[in-house]
């Protein structure tokens, strides 16, 4: 995390919320080294160090509860100064100053969310009683058949932006949604069939599109026959969720260690040891070509992706790449080509959260963007220092430097020179909300590697970046089957060290398990302001344009259900 500053700028002529995301850059900024440094080496190069020393001691002598509710606790700041930010950030006098600075450094105490209520008089109620008086009486076992077919994380999620944007929508007098990466189809489906809103699902993954009309068609058997609206693109072919591509809707199943979106992540912190995930969100960045389905064998013109012959709205799924430059009506049919439409993405991975909000400006006949970010370490970044990230960007004539890249979006962070660094994207991540419910520590695998590291620099070599040990910890019994392991998986002889001087490895640096357990948390603790730093930048670039009436930043589900749960909303 650093801003190198370049250019001085003047406050009094920021608006409130952007001095709102340089001092919170200013505060990550003082944090760097904790934030920046890989967990691999905690041992061998003394990590710890890195702690402010007034609050080590505090940290070692929490108890466990204490530390694994450590991310979100702020009993230490309830009393008379609660409301006081202290004088200057970093300068700690122990850990409560730590937990006063992280609490005034989140977004819900920074005072830039927007409740939906006061954007479009939109109060979602677990009863759902508010959004029933729009459905056909038989709509709920209809809904209740399609969150069937959805985990209870998405069905959350599904069933409460689905609302929102609904609401939007209706006091937008908007018909036509666009849905980027739209993935199986859960959140345009359900838009079509309980808010009858034709949409359109874009996703770059022929196996997702291709998933979406499976789901559709699976779907439709079960339904009343008086309430089919979904979708009229699926393959009556079709028969099972295992496509014949192979793939499968997997789902979440309450695991703090899984990232927000349907792709796998350990604790938030990833060390250069193990590769980053594979996303299975889209990913769509500057990418030209368009790519559609559904096209008329005889003419070569594309179907109807907006309304049934019976006039009924349908989702439509499309497998397209696009860009900042894509024209999205060309993607719809010919008699709703000019129509006005909402684009959506829910959990858009990486710099497709970007992308979306660009596309949005680009295109003048969407009015509003709905968009819910997520996996944030697969922002490309304009400042990072890596060079080999600035080698495999793609180029593009005639783009603009702040196309190419996620981060960062607004004006005063790109002239602060901003950049948040791979190992701190990792950590924003993390969710902090669901790490303290669960109420357990989950950093034995951590130990593990950073005590395999000191065998490696003591009886081998320090590993190259691409000599990895992945995840073995988690399918290890103990740390001599893990270290035997990981030594044939990074092509080091196995057998020049015997158990027993393995084993005594691992019990003297037992006692360093406390000091990576109070760091761990430490760390969650910041997430939340990385990750604000991420989002803000967001509504700031948006509220920088001048053909953006209206731009809100609000929390759209439950932090420990769905932990990237902030929703960037505006309207031209």
């Amino acid at each position: 995390m650093a801003s190198q500053t370049a250019t001085d700028i003047t406050e009094t002529r920021l608006t409130d919320t952007e001095l709102k995301l340089l001092r919170l850059a200013k505060f990550l900024h003082f944090y760097d080294a904790i934030l920046s440094v890989n967990l691999v080496g905690f041992i061998t190069e003394n990590v710890w160090k890195y702690v402010p020393f007034p609050i080590q001691a505090e940290l070692l002598s929490l108890s466990y509860n204490d530390l694994c509710l450590l991310p979100v606790s702020l009993s230490a700041i309830r009393q008379d100064d609660e409301n006081q930010p202290s004088e200057s950030a970093g300068q700690l006098s122990n850990l409560r100053g730590f937990m006063q600075d992280v609490y005034h450094n989140r977004l819900e105490n920074m005072q830039v969310l927007t409740a939906l209520e006061d954007i479009c008089g939109f109060k979602h109620e677990n009863s759902k009683s508010s959004s029933q008086s729009n459905m056909h009486e038989t709509e709920p076992t209809v809904m209740k058949k399609m969150n069937s077919f959805m985990s209870e994380k998405k069905s959350h999620e599904v069933d409460t932006m689905s609302d929102v944007i609904a609401a939007i929508a209706k006091g937008a007098n908007i018909q036509q949604v666009v849905d980027i990466g739209s993935g199986k189809g859960y959140l345009g489906q359900h838009l079509t069939q309980k808010h009858s809103l034709n949409v359109l699902g874009i996703d770059s993954s022929d196996t997702n599109s291709h998933g979406a009309k499976v789901r559709g068609q699976k779907m439709r058997k079960q339904l009343p026959n008086q309430n089919r609206k979904v979708p009229d693109g699926c393959s009556e072919k079709a028969s099972s969720l295992d496509n014949e591509h192979g793939s499968s809707v997997k789902e979440f199943k309450g695991n703090s260690q899984l990232k927000d979106c349907e792709c796998s992540q350990d604790t938030g912190i990833r060390d250069s040891d193990e590769p980053k995930g594979t996303c299975q969100c889209t990913i769509v960045n500057r990418i030209s070509s368009v790519k559609l389905e559904d096209k008329d064998e005889k003419t070569g013109r594309q179907n109807d992706l907006c309304a049934r012959t019976d006039g009924a709205p349908i989702y439509k799924p499309v497998t397209a790449f696009v860009d900042t430059y894509t024209d999205v009506s060309e993607l719809l049919c010919d008699s709703n080509a000019q129509r006005e439409m909402l684009l959506s993405g829910l959990h858009t991975c990486g710099d497709l959260s970007s992308s979306v909000l660009r596309l949005f400006l680009s295109n003048p006949t969407v009015r509003v963007v709905c968009n819910v970010p997520c996996c944030y370490h697969l922002l490309t970044e304009e400042f990072d220092e890596l060079k080999e990230v600035e080698q495999a960007m793609t180029s593009h004539e005639g783009m603009k430097p702040d196309v190419h890249y996620g981060f960062p979006m607004s004006s005063c962070l790109r002239l602060q020179k901003t950049r948040i660094g791979g190992v701190a994207k990792m950590i924003a991540c993390m969710a902090a909300e669901r790490l303290a419910h669960e109420k357990k520590l989950s950093t034995e695998k951590l130990f593990y590697r950073a005590v395999l590291q000191v065998i490696l620099k003591e009886h081998y070599s320090i590993p190259t970046r691409q000599q990895r040990t992945g995840k073995l910890a988690s399918k290890c019994a103990n740390f001599v089957n893990y270290t035997r392991k990981a030594l044939k998986k990074m092509g080091y002889e196995e057998d020049k060290l015997s158990d027993e001087v393995i084993q005594q490895y691992h019990d003297t640096y037992k006692p360093e398990m406390k000091k990576l357990e109070a760091f761990h948390q430490l760390r969650a603790a910041l997430a939340p302001s990385i990750e604000a730093l991420i989002v803000l930048d967001k509504l700031v670039y948006l509220q920088e344009q001048e053909s953006v009436k209206q731009a809100y930043l609000v929390r759209l589900f439950n932090p420990i259900t769905s932990p990237r749960c902030y929703a960037v909303i505006a309207a031209k």
